[in-house]
């Protein structure tokens, strides 16, 4: 057994399981090779049901580097006929992964366990490979499937070999995706990206105001993404941009709700406001992340629960982080923008938080006083009830 979910919830798949199943965490490439030639695979991260417990940290502990090869489809179709259904209707994404690996600290983000922190970057020959072999079946859009599909700047040049050997590969009816750390973007990647067919890409600031930004740990400059996205629209994208905001993290309060509108209201008057569709979430409180070590702390979980225990509602209310009286007035914005505009949910969100709080200057959404991140603070620091305009 193995793959995201399992690697996530390791710890509770004992209880699951029968006895001498093997349990693989995060990559397991390495570890099927072993199984298969009956090597002895105990420094593999697994473990085996019944046998022994899982090894402290195991999801921590890094992965084995490898070198990704393209896959071959006509292999896998010939052991696996169903194949051709996922690829028959044209509008769908198909994945290909350009590298493994996320090397930031979002607070709430089980990435960089699962992935690990060290980014392995597939050959750009093997992944314009991977991608000719499903063109010549048919497929003309792709996702990119990476945690980020530039995790920093020191990725960037990675990213401009791939992007340039697609350009020189002749597939020049194609359309790609990905979710994309926006602040890590250059003229030339920009003018890359719309000659090689980016038609849509997400981005995952979570919030429009630097001060939670950088309470989450996130890394982002938002000003640099607003930058960057000026330069992919001079480059000529005019498609679709998605991005994800989760309202309520901690410290969120009425003017961090307000620097937010006012980042999202810039980001249309870049791209136009029908092009950029903000995804409203509330962050999910998942094993091995600071966001679950900071509820430990603040005694919000007892170290002892069951994270797989969501159909208890005295878990689930805990595991979506959505506090405090802020959680009522974000459910009542919620349920009205459903009702009222179920097809354009994201926009009547932010229509109606402006509506009722206002927009707060473009200047004050992109500074943030340096202070420690909110995992660190001390529980009286913490500010969770909204100022008397939202109750």
């Amino acid at each position: 057994m193995g793959g995201g979910a399992v690697s996530v919830f390791y710890e509770q798949m004992p209880q699951m399981l029968p006895k001498g199943t093997i349990v693989s965490v995060g990559e397991g490439e390495t570890l099927l090779e072993k199984l298969l030639r009956r090597e002895d695979f105990s420094q593999e991260r697994c473990y085996v049901v019944g046998e022994a417990p899982p090894r402290d940290r195991l999801i921590h502990e890094w992965p084995t580097p490898i070198e990704k090869t393209a896959c071959d489809y006509d292999y896998i179709e010939a052991i696996w006929p169903e194949l051709t259904y996922y690829l028959q209707d044209p509008d769908f994404y198909i994945g290909v992964q350009t590298k493994r690996g996320c090397p930031h600290n979002c607070c709430y983000c089980v990435y960089t366990v699962v992935e690990g922190k060290q980014v392995r970057v597939n050959p750009a020959d093997e992944v314009v490979e991977e991608m000719r072999r499903l063109y010549d079946r048919g497929v003309r859009k792709f996702w990119f499937t990476d945690a980020q599909f530039i995790p920093a700047r020191r990725y960037m040049e990675d990213a401009k070999e791939l992007l340039q050997k697609i350009l020189y590969s002749g597939m020049t009816d194609i359309n790609w995706a990905a979710y994309i750390r926006a602040d890590n973007l250059t003229p030339e990647l920009c003018e890359l990206m719309v000659k090689t067919g980016m038609n849509y890409f997400e981005i995952g600031i979570t919030s429009g105001s630097q001060e939670l930004v950088r309470k989450m740990r996130m890394g982002y400059n938002l000003k640099t993404v607003l930058q960057n996205c000026r330069d992919l629209k001079a480059a000529g994208f005019n498609d679709f941009v998605s991005v994800n905001y989760s309202f309520n993290v901690i410290d969120e309060r009425d003017e961090t709700i307000r620097q937010t509108i006012a980042y999202q209201r810039e980001l249309e008057a870049i791209f136009g406001a029908d092009k950029v569709e903000p995804a409203i979430f509330f962050i999910g409180l998942q094993p091995h992340t600071h966001l679950e070590a900071y509820a430990f702390e603040q005694k919000i979980l007892d170290r002892n629960y069951n994270p797989l225990a969501i159909y208890l509602p005295w878990v689930a209310t805990k595991l979506l982080w959505n506090p405090g009286k802020l959680g009522e007035f974000f459910g009542n914005v919620c349920l009205e923008a459903m009702k009222d505009s179920p097809e354009g949910f994201g926009q009547k969100v932010m229509n109606i938080l402006e509506q009722r709080l206002g927009r707060a200057p473009l200047a004050e959404a992109l500074t943030a006083p340096l202070e420690a991140d909110v995992t660190q603070q001390k529980p009286d620091e913490q500010r969770f009830v909204p100022t008397a305009n939202i109750s």
